[in-house]
């Protein structure tokens, strides 16, 4: 998982704005990922923030499975399957 700060760089990078409202919603649960690192996760983004917060949001969930500091190991394959 990225860490915050990288997300947000991300954002600014990208996006030319940051969206901390999005990444602590995603974030903000217990075993988030299961919750909102997903495709139901993008609608909830896209329904409460709109369409520009839906590109973090799919910017921080592709950084959380393979962004700096992910390792490749048998935990991690699959994901991806789970996240489409």
């Amino acid at each position: 998982m990225a860490e915050w700060k990288v997300h947000l760089l991300f954002d600014k990078l990208f996006l030319g704005k940051k969206y901390p409202h999005v990444h602590f919603f995603l974030d903000f649960l217990p075993q988030h990922r299961k919750i909102t690192h997903n495709i139901f996760g993008l609608f909830l983004v896209k329904k409460f923030f709109g369409d520009e917060a839906l590109k973090s949001a799919i910017l921080h969930i592709l950084l959380d499975y393979y962004g700096p500091g992910i390792r490749s190991n048998k935990k991690n394959k699959g994901t991806w399957n789970t996240f489409v």
